[in-house]
């Protein structure tokens, strides 16, 4: 089967590179818009294209690694143009022929303000077997999708959306990427939207049983290799079995695949800090904003926490409305809380200090943002749960207006956007000083947030196993109490035998209430401290050890130049459409095509948070992909 691939930017160049060194032999097919951005393909002087095949390239620790055999197919204009195959790995064959043939599988990895008009394209290559992976920021894309190009769900494709924390960055040549995420670090989550014709249980398939009422924070182990036969259906599901087994087949991006409820949280916590991250720093500093210059600031914390509260609000608001006449767990009731959230966003912004978002960058370079896909999403679902968001809106309108005055609208004054331009650089070298944290610093807080969770999870357990027990002991003690006086009134021996041996079973059973409530005490006193001890050790150690080098940082910095401040290097943060799952019913499906605009965009913009470093041209940053 061959697999096309939409949007080559960062996170489009890492997956078709795996793809290809996984699968060798399957066709793999990069949509661009202008060929030329790949050295291989353009033209020389006698009318012969060059004679490298099309390759990609993907560095990650220094070392570069190479794929090739890849086929080009350009479009300009909502045209097809040509197709650039790559049948010899000597040799490139520019044909004018239109690449018009059927879509089986496609990966998009576009920015989601171009998705819409960009699948409008393509539309009559896709067929209700096709397969639609969608890799963005944002939510609210599906949805659109689904309204303004397949109403019908009978001709509606398959859809996979993913979401990752791997860290990327483009190269300085068309066609290279810095994977900046260590060796096991970062990961590709995916998850299959149900079925849109109801005909096949998709997680029945995949899992070989129901998994959706598994506890969002402990999701079941995905589907091992290969995947299981597929059931009999009208619409063929070997595209989609085939998809899923090349995206959990490349080991190196550490993919796995969660039931879609559990995925839809896991997006809509990404939304939740994304929606306060991102426009903060690209409003402020005009897009040079690091994330750290937000932290240890009691105005920027009164910014944070605006933002969070409203979040907070529309996404708890929004998760009662998904269950109803049922509440949600009350795990993910917290994790979605003022406190779980606001805790979440600081320790990010602790850990990627020196980071910029994506959206910081894209303002700096005067690119349309994500930002209606991100807080404009937000805004959309309390605006139809009858929760006013004045802060997101205040935010988003902030973003647009920077973006302008970064150049993305042609028509304002240029005086204005030359001032900012040149005080870019200056704010980036104040506001850029402070710790740098590597990939495993990330990792090990990420761990911590993790083991937190399981914690109160643990402890919540710990309480309802407390209270029943406290129910069986006031049971058990008011059945021995009636036992015994109707022991005392019996008459007869046989009576009063048959009371004793009733009773004594539920002095037995009052006996194993008061040993299982002494367990669980026991369990809250001794394992309980033990899950958090060590990395609480571990982060007290890391943060005395880093103030003491910032200490001696400043006293070196003192004595060689007191009256001067040092530019530091900036690394770039990856600071991850609403599908439903198959548990709720389809008039909550969000359908909202009017409400966020679609802007025709560019093949080659990226959907992924990948950050450009202040100056790319120089090295690649080293940073985290949030």
């Amino acid at each position: 089967m061959r697999i096309h691939v939409l949007g080559i930017g960062s996170i489009g160049t890492l997956l078709s590179h795996h793809l290809r060194l996984t699968l060798p032999a399957s066709p793999i097919s990069l949509i661009v818009k202008h060929a030329a951005r790949f050295p291989s393909t353009r033209l020389h002087p006698g009318g012969k294209s060059g004679d490298r095949p099309i390759s990609l390239t993907v560095e990650r620790g220094g070392e570069e690694t190479v794929s090739q055999g890849y086929d080009l197919e350009v479009w300009h204009d909502g045209r097809a143009e040509r197709i650039v195959r790559s049948q010899n790995p000597g040799l490139m064959d520019l044909q004018e022929s239109p690449p018009n043939g059927p879509i089986s599988s496609i990966i998009v990895c576009l920015k989601t303000s171009a998705t819409v008009s960009a699948l409008q394209i393509l539309r009559d290559r896709l067929s209700p077997s096709s397969v639609i992976t969608l890799v963005q920021n944002g939510m609210g894309v599906y949805d659109e999708l689904c309204a303004s190009i397949w109403p019908n769900p009978a001709k509606r494709p398959f859809f996979i959306i993913g979401t990752t924390t791997h860290g990327v960055s483009p190269g300085k040549e068309g066609g290279k990427t810095y994977h900046r995420s260590k060796p096991g670090q970062g990961d590709f989550k995916w998850g299959v939207v149900s079925d849109p014709r109801k005909e096949v249980d998709l997680e029945s398939w995949l899992w070989g049983e129901s998994v959706s009422s598994v506890p969002i924070l402990a999701p079941p182990p995905a589907p091992s290799l290969p995947l299981r036969s597929t059931p009999k259906s009208s619409i063929d599901l070997e595209p989609l079995a085939n998809t899923l087994t090349a995206l959990l087949s490349i080991s190196q991006l550490s993919p796995t695949l969660l039931p879609m409820p559990h995925l839809h949280h896991q997006l809509l916590l990404k939304l939740a800090i994304n929606s306060v991250i991102n426009p903060l720093t690209a409003v402020l500093g005009a897009g040079s904003l690091p994330n750290g210059a937000l932290f240890g600031s009691t105005p920027s914390h009164r910014l944070i926490r605006d933002l969070v509260r409203e979040a907070s609000d529309v996404l708890t608001a929004y998760l009662h409305s998904l269950s109803a006449p049922h509440s949600p767990p009350f795990d993910v009731i917290r994790l979605f809380s003022v406190e779980g959230l606001e805790r979440r966003i600081l320790a990010l912004i602790r850990a990627t200090a020196e980071n910029t978002s994506s959206m910081a960058v894209d303002v700096s370079k005067g690119r349309t943002t994500e930002i209606e896909h991100i807080n404009g999403y937000i805004m959309f679902l309390g605006k139809r749960l009858g929760i006013e968001t004045p802060c997101h809106k205040m935010i988003r309108e902030m973003v647009k207006f920077t973006a302008q005055v970064n150049g993305l609208q042609a028509d304002l004054n240029p005086d204005f956007v030359g001032r900012v331009a040149d005080r870019r650089s200056d704010i980036a070298m104040r506001l850029g000083r402070g710790r740098k944290l590597n990939d495993r610093e990330m990792a090990l807080e990420e761990k911590r947030l993790e083991l937190e969770d399981r914690r109160l999870y643990l402890q919540e357990e710990q309480a309802l196993e407390m209270k029943r027990a406290r129910r069986r002991i006031a049971k058990s003690g008011k059945a021995i109490m009636a036992a015994q006086e109707e022991l005392k009134a019996s008459d007869n021996k046989e009576g009063r035998q048959g009371h004793a041996e009733f009773s004594g079973e539920l002095a037995e059973e009052l006996r194993l209430a008061h040993q299982a409530m002494a367990a669980s005490t026991e369990f809250s006193n001794t394992e309980q401290p033990k899950i958090m001890a060590e990395p609480q050790m571990t982060e007290e150690r890391r943060i005395t050890e880093q103030y003491k080098e910032a200490k001696e940082s400043e006293i070196v910095d003192s004595l060689a130049s007191p009256s001067t401040s040092d530019a530091s290097d900036h690394s770039s943060s990856v600071p991850t459409m609403d599908p439903l799952t198959h548990s709720v019913p389809q008039s909550n499906m969000i359908l909202h095509n009017s409400s966020f605009p679609t802007n025709p965009g560019s093949f080659e913009n990226d959907a992924a948070d990948s950050t450009v470093p202040p100056d790319s041209s120089a090295r690649p940053a080293s940073g985290i992909q949030r």
